[in-house]
């Protein structure tokens, strides 16, 4: 951490005890241990520092405790040495060296740096602080002094417009319930399996699943994904849209889409998952979806081309987590560097642009 501080010294963004000479020493340590104030505002001390510093200073009274020492009581204990910090403050530099010496540098906000993280502290509150210089929320939160306040958010939202969205909800949980009751036997694995983490690869012969059974769930729920959304459902909250139908037949599509997988039907899975992009629901598994389908196509389906143009529609997918985003990309790379899709896609560009030729005739030199 040594370049970083440096570095952000240089900047203005941190000062150290070296930047201060030792005449102004004193009254540095004096106002961080000033009993007006918060005691060591602006150092983050650990434990065994402060244990050290105490035991250097003569603080006997220490040892004979019993309970578990803390970084707080261990700070008010040192406060209340008055042969040391009496009704004066400190007239010599004596424990400021002792502090200096067993602590160590300590590290300090500028004072632009000290307004600015107040500002961002204060995003945690709700009520205004009159006092403009509490800077120190983050360490006074370290040493268990200042407990951040708890919030309790309430919506009222009627999810519910009417008794039909209400049966239509019931019928899609049923419809669930009566899938994973049916799929879950046929995904039990053996305890080698699960411990290998091959959970999501493992395949599912044909003869063990109904086929037109499962086309017949995979039909109502392609059906009830279609229904007509009303006007402030799309900017329900997510937890408000778990409650409607056509977020539960979603889920019942991304629970069929892994059945299509393991039974090797990828082009059914590919067509699934096409409509599960095209819903506003379950936002938060987009970049799964994203990355089964060009894994789909480029692995099984050998489609390298599509698999790249939806690898690139992906990422400039919102919706697309940070990681799932990152694995989108070295996806799109790999295909990149294969040469039929460089070939292919230079082809199609060249086709699309207008390009005449002037008709040239050689003559050979006499």
């Amino acid at each position: 951490m040594d370049k970083a501080v440096k570095a952000l010294r240089q900047c203005g963004f941190l000062r150290s005890s070296e930047d201060r000479n030792e005449t102004k020493a004193e009254e540095l340590f004096s106002a961080l241990l000033d009993e007006e104030s918060q005691p060591f505002k602006y150092l983050l001390l650990p434990l065994d520092s402060l244990k050290k510093f105490a035991k250097e200073i003569g603080m006997s009274a220490l040892k004979g405790r019993k309970h578990k020492l803390t970084r707080c009581s261990v700070l008010d204990h040192l406060l209340n040495q008055r042969q040391i910090f009496g009704s004066r403050l400190i007239e010599s530099l004596h424990v400021w060296k002792a502090f200096h010496k067993c602590c160590g540098e300590y590290v300090q906000l500028c004072g632009q740096m000290l307004g600015l993280s107040h500002r961002l502290f204060r995003l945690y509150f709700l009520d205004r602080y009159e006092d403009e210089k509490t800077t120190d929320l983050m360490t006074l939160q370290d040493i268990h002094q200042v407990k951040f306040k708890k919030y309790r958010l309430h919506h009222v939202l009627s999810v519910f417009q009417s008794r039909d969205e209400f049966v239509a909800y019931h019928q899609a949980c049923d419809i669930h319930a009566n899938l994973l009751s049916y799929i879950a036997p046929k995904l039990e694995l053996s305890r080698d399996d699960a411990r290998f983490g091959l959970g999501e690869t493992a395949k599912i012969p044909k003869d063990m699943v109904d086929r037109k059974k499962l086309d017949i769930v995979l039909k109502k729920a392609r059906e009830g994904m279609r229904q007509p959304i009303r006007g402030n459902m799309e900017n329900m909250p997510s937890f408000f849209k778990s409650f409607t139908a056509n977020h539960i037949y979603t889920r019942v599509c991304h629970e069929i889409v892994k059945v299509l997988e393991r039974m090797n039907e990828y082009e059914a899975a590919v067509q699934v998952l096409y409509d599960l992009l095209d819903t506003p629901f379950c936002t938060y598994m987009r970049g799964r979806w994203w990355n089964r389908l060009v894994l789909n196509l480029s692995h099984h389906l050998r489609d390298h081309k599509t698999a790249y143009m939806r690898a690139l529609k992906a990422l400039r997918d919102p919706e697309v987590q940070t990681g799932e985003r990152l694995e989108m990309e070295e996806r799109a790379l790999r295909l990149w560097n294969r040469k039929e899709v460089t070939m292919e896609l230079h082809h199609s560009v060249a086709r699309r642009c207008p390009v005449s030729f002037e008709s040239i005739q050689l003559k050979k030199k006499s």
